[in-house]
């Protein structure tokens, strides 16, 4: 592609929004590729074995021995059986070398169902990640690495101390980089990952190698990096995207345990789920403008809307002096799951069958239905009250919350919901939209470069369930994402 068609391109799709300094460097992805065969020369459930000189006879495999534990084993010559073995038992020393491998859009379950099927031999099992609401990156990974929160969960957002619109993407472009990526070890940069969207399978494999690279240049006892494209190849794929990413992932482990031999710690977080459902875009704005209300960058009037909205995702933020209001038409339309927002010290969550009153105090949260059955939860709250988890008021501790609703559609809602609003970002909106899986809001001008096969944003269990997988032995349950780093790795300071 030449390069003046590609700085139009990335012009037109403000996501994408490198335009500028794309044209020194022309489109063309990196050539880098992790030198670690891309599959097995033979592979059973409880074994792996690769071929790295080509000769087809394996030179190094990953397994489980008789007593069931990881093992690595080298076959450095034609003897017919194993020089070197290490077993992962070996390797649980505190002074272990630690990498997080941190990567965008990966759904717990498909790491699961490629877990029990064989894969990623040397870690213990993957286990759930609960992420806060919106599932949008980065909120998300603020969380994780104990950063500080973002202005907001979109790159154009609204500030009210100041009445007036932003826009993060032009100041990323020309370098703006988020408190949680400052604690980064490898990331691309913004205008690569627009391009990545574009053509993300020589991205996604580029980033492998970088990141590769970067571990082996790190010092440091915990080296994070960060893979941006793997959102591209979900986006753009859908599940074939998603098992190509699973596969390139694998791919960085194994060379990682080849080189280490094993003592090296290696920990995979993602930040959200995915969808895997191809999207056809909600134009909520003419359906606002219809019903009387402006578009602007500014509330100057009872009827001015801003909205928090770039890529294409399952949620929309509105900054209106009407929330309720606002709510109720969005809430009657089709593509709308639900919608939410303050009243008084409480929030509503209203769907089109029921509504909800989420109320807190402490670290008490109330979940009082008004009407139907909101979001699912009348059984969930009638089974819990049965066993003495729910006072009779509807209220129950965070962490009940978190461990009764783990596996409910809408997972830990009551608790998500309520920071959404108060403690996610620095600057909330009044109205938060979730969207139905199969629909999708943002830019449409990013339809003209990528034809959404599966997307993310929303409140339910595929957009939230992420996924750690972990070599320390130090995670034995589900977790939300701001108990990660506390979890993994304690002793950790940014």
């Amino acid at each position: 592609m030449g390069t003046e068609r590609c700085v139009l391109m990335i012009h037109l799709s403000t996501l994408l929004g490198a335009a500028l300094l794309t044209a020194s460097v022309g489109c063309s992805a990196p050539s880098a590729r992790l030198s670690f065969p891309a599959a097995p020369l033979s592979h059973t459930r409880d074994a792996q074995h690769y071929d790295l000189d080509n000769d087809q006879i394996w030179d190094f495999a990953v397994m489980r021995d008789n007593t069931g534990s990881p093992t690595i084993v080298y076959h450095d010559a034609p003897s017919g059986r194993p020089d070197r073995i290490y077993r992962k038992s070996d390797h649980h020393q505190p002074d272990l070398p630690h990498v997080f491998i941190l990567v965008d859009s990966i759904p717990f379950f498909a790491v699961r169902e490629r877990y029990d099927n064989g894969g990623f031999l040397w870690f213990d099992p993957p286990q759930k990640v609960i992420a806060p609401f919106p599932t949008m990156s980065g909120l998300i990974f603020s969380q994780i690495l104990g950063a500080p929160p973002v202005p907001s969960a979109n790159n154009r957002y609204y500030d009210p101390t100041d009445n007036r619109k932003h826009d993060l993407i032009w100041r990323r472009v020309f370098g703006y980089v988020s408190p949680w990526q400052e604690r980064l070890d490898y990331r691309a940069r913004y205008w690569e990952n627009g391009l990545a969207f574009l053509k993300p399978r020589p991205w996604f494999h580029a980033e492998l190698e970088r990141a590769h690279r970067a571990i082996q240049r790190s010092s440091h006892k915990l080296t994070i990096v960060y893979i941006a494209s793997t959102s591209g190849m979900l986006s753009r794929y859908g599940r074939d995207g998603l098992d190509e990413v699973l596969d390139g992932l694998e791919q960085l482990c194994l060379q990682l345990l080849f080189e280490y031999r094993g003592a090296i710690d290696i920990t995979i977080i993602s930040d959200h789920g995915h969808n895997l459902i191809e999207g056809t875009r909600f134009a909520v704005e003419p359906v606002l403008k219809d019903a009387g209300y402006n578009i602007r960058a500014r509330l100057d009037s009872e009827n001015d809307v801003v909205l928090d909205m770039d890529g294409l995702v399952n949620y929309l933020g509105v900054h209106t002096r009407r929330p309720g209001r606002v709510g109720d038409l969005l809430v009657n339309c089709p593509e709308v799951e639900f919608v939410v927002y303050k009243d008084g010290e409480s929030i509503v969550v209203r769907t089109t069958n029921g509504s909800a009153m989420i109320s807190k105090v402490d670290d008490t949260f109330r979940f009082v239905i008004t009407a139907g059955n909101p979001l699912g939860y009348a059984t969930t709250i009638e089974a819990m009250r049965e066993a003495g988890r729910l006072s009779a008021d509807a209220a129950a501790p965070s962490d009940v919350w978190f461990s009764q609703t783990v596996d409910h559609e809408y997972p830990n809602a009551p608790v998500r919901l309520w920071n959404a609003l108060h403690a996610n970002v620095r600057y909330p909106p009044d109205l938060m939209v979730g969207i139905r899986d199969g629909y999708y809001v943002g830019d449409p001008s990013f339809e003209k470069y990528i034809n959404m096969k599966s997307t993310h944003g929303g409140l339910n269990q595929i957009n939230s369930a992420a996924v750690i997988l972990t070599t320390t032995g130090r995670v034995g349950g589900p977790l939300e994402s701001r108990n990660i780093l506390r979890t993994v790795e304690p002793m950790y300071t940014p």
